[in-house]
């Protein structure tokens, strides 16, 4: 049997059809299997960087919070008469170290944040007074 003979049996059974028509949907499926992959490979590249930004805005808070603490606040402790701060300094203090840490953290960061856990200012105050609060507790 020669190729042109074997061709015309192919077309005239339908096989050819269906020989064709397998090919297309598998080479389909297979570009949907790659699309899937390339996007899960993208999305943990996303979510590994959003990672990082989290880390840097949280050690950003942790630089914020001792700077100012070893800038102002135990100056401010020290000289008060029963060594702690007034309600006035703590939110002085606090305000400072909000300018400080936002200062220190880029676009990127603050965008990851938002991202990850919604409201910035809100995620900022809350990362304060929790490093605040773990200090605190070391200490005792």
């Amino acid at each position: 049997m020669n190729m042109e003979n074997w061709f015309d049996m192919l077309v005239q059974s339908g096989l050819l059809v269906a020989i064709v028509t397998f090919i297309t949907k598998l080479f389909q499926l297979l570009n949907v299997l790659v699309e899937a992959k390339v996007n899960e490979i993208a999305e943990n590249i996303k979510n590994k960087k959003l990672k990082e930004y989290i880390l840097s805005a949280e050690e950003s808070v942790r630089t914020g919070v001792l700077t100012v603490a070893q800038e102002l606040g135990d100056v401010l402790k020290e000289k008060a008469v029963d060594g702690k701060l007034t309600e006035s300094e703590k939110k002085m203090l606090k305000e400072l170290c909000i300018e400080k840490v936002t200062t220190m953290i880029s676009d990127n960061v603050k965008e990851a944040v938002i991202i990850l856990k919604g409201d910035f200012d809100a995620w900022l105050n809350n990362s304060i007074e929790a490093f605040i609060k773990k200090i605190k507790m070391e200490q005792k």
